[in-house]
């Protein structure tokens, strides 16, 4: 058994792959729970454990009043085992790092809705 977060996460890391995950959240009825294809480690071997924090984005096309939108607002908040799992606009930008380099004039947002 595990005490605390930290444990519990290493212990799902070090014990459990995808597929076995993937059966245990059919059992308890969440289906359709995985990830694109595309988020994944920059090595096969590497492996993302920890809760989502997930954020949606929209494109904006010249200067927003608020500069980046929430964006800096969400990662600021990141807490401890969150992982920031960014989606929607056209990806045309960085949603992390340098969140400031975009393409065509097209600025990047956190959509507030």
């Amino acid at each position: 058994m595990w005490k605390n977060e930290n444990e519990l996460l290493t212990l799902i890391k070090e014990e459990l792959y995808t597929p076995v995950v993937g059966d245990i959240l059919d059992t308890l009825g969440y289906y359709h729970q995985f990830l694109p294809a595309q988020i994944q480690g920059i090595e096969a071997k590497m492996k993302i454990v920890g809760f989502a924090m997930p954020v949606l984005m929209i494109d904006v096309f010249g200067p927003p009043e608020k500069p980046f939108g929430l964006l800096t607002e969400a990662l600021d908040d990141l807490k401890e085992n969150e992982i920031y799992i960014a989606t929607g606009g056209t990806q045309r930008c960085a949603y992390w790092g340098n969140v400031d380099m975009c393409i065509k004039d097209a600025w990047c947002s956190w959509c507030s809705s």
